[in-house]
């Protein structure tokens, strides 16, 4: 982490999280240590920013203050850092750079922390109406003020998801397989004619890669015209649904991305639906305002060659590899934490390796990747959903709305001496479910090579 790029009050902040994780002997520091420390700062940006939006900062929730233990005394070592809080601070460097500030102050850390939007302290920011876009906008009103210049204009978050952002929070994880696909990636992309790469294949998968390339931008080895580079994907119909005044929106975008330093990379996603809707963007990429990466099957990459040849000579056409067993298997494995954090799960070695095999036969049409990922996020599902109404758990519920309705029977005809017996037995059947719904509220429930074939075997009741 570079420590020299945090403010003196920023760094107080992260010392006091970590007092914080001490003294209530967490084993790791937490982004809700982070809140904490931010809090307690006195005449700080964060703070500033909180009281703004009248955050109640004297009365922190019970359960979002971490419970008091007795620290073990026998060991010296602090705390590390959990891997949420590792990303909340790469994170916050990125909100600096994109203010032009250089060093990351108490304001970076507080709007970093609104995107870890899994932890309890951007959960609970969220319940007291502060929003990450708000917040950045207040950022932006200051920093332009500061200047005395417009900054930059704020991207609209609804309609654009920047995928090395992603890739930061931990949801991109490496692989080798594609490993030769993003060099050729970035070899276009430093191309002096045509730097424009269009991926042909399957849309999925080809979005699985660019993921991987959004991957190599945040972390990999990079020449100097890509480092810090972002890949941003446009959601093109959500704009034009806007229709406010379309043109004068991607007017807005485009002037958005030349001025952000270094400019990022759009994801124009299907030439043919960007044409439709968007022409003047596919021009502004052809005449080198702007650079984007684009997807289209083959078939429809050599139609457009030959209707739009002008538009089509911006581009270098790269045929996206289709993962193979051993590299789906690469790929499961890469992102298991991602499905099992998601899901609230734990996924088997086993159970991967039948999903792979599974994927084989259920949909050989499709590419084995798509078909794998698919399953096994259905898989972590249906366990999930296990947890949540286990048949045990609903035949004890069924039971016990039999026995309210039979009660309910007896009320009206005054059978006084069978509806005790009945409420006796009510009591006891609602003990039993209070127990069976505690136990698997906490229950951390397994995805098995079983799971995985039970979803098989109803795909195929389907007819995939």
């Amino acid at each position: 982490m570079q420590w020299e790029r945090f403010t003196e009050q920023a760094l107080k902040a992260l010392l006091r999280a970590k007092d914080w994780a001490v003294r209530t002997g967490a084993t790791h520091i937490t982004p809700e240590h982070l809140l904490l420390g931010l809090v307690e700062g006195q005449e700080t940006m964060a703070v500033r920013l909180l009281n703004e939006w009248d955050v109640p900062l004297d009365t922190l929730p019970d359960d979002l203050l971490p419970k008091k233990t007795e620290p073990d005394q026998t060991t010296t070592e602090q705390p590390p850092m959990s891997l949420s809080l590792q990303r909340v601070l790469r994170r916050a460097l990125k909100e600096a750079e994109a203010l032009r500030e250089e060093s990351v102050d108490t304001a970076h850390l507080l709007l970093s922390l609104l995107k870890e939007r899994s932890s309890a302290a951007a959960k609970w920011l969220i319940q007291q109406s502060v929003r990450y876009e708000d917040l950045r906008r207040r950022l932006y009103e200051l920093k332009t003020a500061e200047l005395g210049e417009p900054l930059l204009s704020l991207l609209p978050e609804d309609f654009i998801v920047d995928w090395t952002e992603k890739a930061l929070g931990g949801e991109v994880q490496p692989i080798t397989f594609w490993q030769d696909a993003c060099d050729r990636l970035k070899r276009i992309l430093l191309c002096r004619d045509s730097p424009n790469p269009v991926l042909l294949g399957d849309w999925e998968t080809a979005c699985l890669l660019l993921q991987q390339f959004a991957y190599e931008l945040q972390f990999g080895s990079l020449p100097a015209p890509l480092a810090k580079r972002s890949l941003l994907a446009v959601d093109w119909a959500g704009l034009w649904q806007q229709q406010q005044d379309f043109q004068r929106l991607l007017v807005e975008l485009l002037t958005e991305v030349q001025r952000i330093e270094p400019q990022p990379l759009l994801f124009l996603g299907n030439l043919w639906e960007t044409l439709q809707r968007a022409e003047f963007l596919l021009v502004a990429v052809a005449q080198g305002h702007c650079q984007g990466v684009a997807v289209l099957s083959q078939d429809s990459w050599d139609e457009f060659t030959q209707r739009h040849p002008s538009l089509a000579a911006a581009f270098r056409p790269l045929i996206v590899p289709e993962p193979d067993e051993a590299a789906t298997l690469e790929w499961l494995n890469a992102h298991r934490t991602t499905y099992e954090e998601s899901h609230r799960v734990t996924i088997t070695p086993d159970a991967l390796q039948a999903t792979v095999q599974l994927a084989l036969t259920l949909a050989s049409e499709k590419p084995l990747l798509v078909v794998a990922k698919q399953l096994l996020d259905e898989g972590c599902a249906f366990v999930r959903c296990q947890v949540l109404t286990p048949p045990q758990l609903r035949r004890l519920e069924d039971e016990m709305e039999r026995l309210q309705s039979e009660m309910r029977r007896l009320l009206r005809t005054g059978e006084r001496e069978q509806l005790s017996v009945l409420m006796e037995r009510a009591i006891v059947l609602q003990t039993q479910i209070e127990a069976l719904r505690e136990q698997f509220r906490t229950q951390i429930p397994q995805v098995t090579a079983a799971t995985i074939q039970t979803v098989a075997q109803q795909w195929q009741g389907l007819s995939l």
